[in-house]
C-alpha cells in the first residue's frame, strides 16, 4: 500500500505541512496580520482585498473562502485579525474555524486600543501555537487520504513536454490508490471539454464537465464583446508567448498529458461556480471503470477540426494576444 508521512488532525485529512495561519477577517487589518508573522517563524499570513464593502452573495463567498482557508490540513492552528467594525466579524471567522477541530487565538485591534498592541498580542498568540505545533510528529497514512491541488503557474514551452506529464503521472498514482486531486482555472479548460467528458464516470458527470466549461466560455464571450476593448481580449498572455507557449488553440491540449496512460479507476466529479472563478474536482473509486484524470495547463501540439464542436472563430479562446490573426479555434 502507498503511503505517505502526514500530520493527524481532529477532524478531516491529515495535513503534509504543519504551519499556522494569520488570516485576517477584513482588508483593513492586513497590515497587523502581516506584521504577527514576520516575528513568528512558521507563521504564514494571508492577506487579502475584501471583508467588507460586500453585501449578499459577495460577502457570503468571502466568508466562505475565509473559513475553508483556516480549516486547510496544512495549517495546526490559526490566528484570526479583526478590526471591529467590519462586516465579515472575526468572531464568526474564528468560530467556524475552531468548530472544525483546529486551535484558534483571535483578537480585534480596536479592542486593544491600538495597532502596536494588537500586534504585540497576535505575536504571543502565534508563537503560542508554533510551540504546540512543533510537538507533533508525521505519521504514516495511506495514500487514500492524500488531497493533491494543482495550479498552473506562468505556462511556456516545456510545460506539456515536463512538468504537466511529471504532475500527471503523480496524480494517477494518487488517484489509483484512492486519493484525488483538484484544479482550477477552468478558462484553460475552453476547447477541450469534449476529451474531459469523454473521461467521465458517467453522462451525468459529463453534462456537468460540459455545462461547467461551457458557462465559463459564455461569461468571456460577454466580458470580451466590446470593441471598444478588444486591446483587452486576450486570453493567451504576452508572458505566456515570451516563454514559447504555443498559440491558444494548441494550449488547450497540454492538461491531457496530466492524465497518465492508463483509463483504470474512475472518478465522481462536482462542478461548482464561485464568481468568476471555477473548480472541479475529481475524487477516485477503485469499483468504477473509467477514470478522469486531472488536467490543469493545456499545452500539446494538437487540435482537432473547426468541425468537431463548430467553436466560433472570434470566441474568446481563439484569441492570441500577439497574432490574433494566426489564432485558431478551439474544437477539440
Amino acid at each position: 500500500m502507498l503511503t505517505f508521512q502526514g500530520y493527524r488532525r481532529s477532524q478531516g485529512l491529515p495535513g503534509t505541512r504543519n504551519a499556522v495561519a494569520v488570516i485576517p477577517s477584513v482588508f483593513c487589518a492586513n497590515t497587523v496580520a502581516r506584521r504577527i508573522a514576520e516575528h513568528v517563524a512558521s507563521a504564514i499570513p494571508f492577506c487579502h482585498p475584501v471583508g467588507c464593502s460586500q453585501v449578499g452573495l459577495d460577502l457570503e463567498l468571502t466568508a466562505r473562502g475565509l473559513k475553508g482557508l483556516g480549516k486547510h490540513p496544512n495549517f495546526y492552528g490559526v490566528v484570526v485579525v479583526g478590526l471591529g467594525c467590519e462586516r465579515l466579524q472575526a468572531r464568526e471567522l474564528a468560530e467556524s474555524i475552531a468548530a472544525a477541530g483546529k486551535p484558534v487565538e483571535m483578537l480585534v485591534i480596536q479592542e486593544e486600543g491600538d495597532t502596536l498592541r494588537a500586534i504585540e498580542k497576535g505575536v504571543v498568540f502565534a508563537g503560542r501555537l508554533v510551540e504546540e505545533a512543533s510537538r507533533q510528529t508525521r505519521e504514516e497514512f495511506p495514500l487514500s487520504e492524500f488531497n493533491l491541488g494543482l495550479k498552473c503557474g506562468g505556462t511556456d514551452a516545456t510545460s506539456g513536454l515536463a512538468a504537466n506529464p511529471a504532475l500527471g503521472w503523480v496524480t494517477d498514482r494518487i488517484c489509483e490508490a484512492g486519493g484525488r486531486a483538484i484544479f482550477t482555472e477552468v478558462t484553460e479548460l475552453i476547447g477541450a471539454e469534449q476529451i474531459l467528458a469523454g473521461r467521465a464516470v458517467n453522462p451525468e458527470v459529463a453534462g456537468q464537465i460540459m455545462a461547467t466549461i461551457g458557462n465559463m466560455e459564455t461569461r468571456l464571450s460577454a466580458a470580451t464583446a466590446s470593441a471598444q476593448f478588444q486591446h483587452r481580449s486576450a486570453l493567451i498572455s504576452p508572458g505566456n508567448e515570451d516563454g514559447g507557449s504555443p498559440p491558444s488553440s494548441k494550449r488547450r491540449w497540454a492538461g491531457s498529458t496530466r492524465r497518465g496512460p492508463d483509463r483504470s479507476a474512475a472518478a465522481s466529479a462536482t462542478a461548482n461556480i464561485r464568481k468568476v472563478r471555477v473548480s472541479i474536482c475529481w475524487t477516485a473509486s477503485a469499483t468504477t471503470g473509467r477514470r478522469l484524470r486531472v488536467l490543469s495547463r493545456l499545452a500539446v501540439r494538437q487540435s482537432f477540426s473547426r468541425r468537431a464542436a463548430g467553436r466560433r472563430p472570434d470566441s474568446p479562446a481563439c484569441r492570441s494576444s500577439r497574432s490574433p490573426e494566426t489564432a485558431r479555434p478551439m474544437n477539440e
